[in-house]
């Protein structure tokens, strides 16, 4: 088998592993705005549970309980808002 072709073949599939699921060098930091995101689709996520659990109703107040008894704040990563 010619070296140089397996080399040629096997490069780019260590280039695109490099770079990971997320598109970016493996390694590289998430910017601001990508936990600004991040964490405004885990809220968008907490209001959508939490209207799942409560016939659809979405809450008014961060306190209001859903009817399975968790507030939207209870529904957050971590529960903290």
């Amino acid at each position: 088998m010619n070296k140089p072709w397996l080399l040629h073949m096997l490069l780019p599939l260590l280039v695109i592993w490099g770079y990971g699921c997320d598109g970016g060098p493996a390694g590289v930091q998430p910017t601001p705005d990508d936990r600004v995101i991040a964490n405004a689709h885990a809220v968008q996520k907490a209001f959508e549970d939490f209207a799942a659990e409560n016939n659809g109703g979405y809450p008014r107040r961060v306190g209001d309980k859903s009817v399975a008894g968790n507030t939207f704040v209870d529904l957050l990563p971590g529960g903290v808002l």
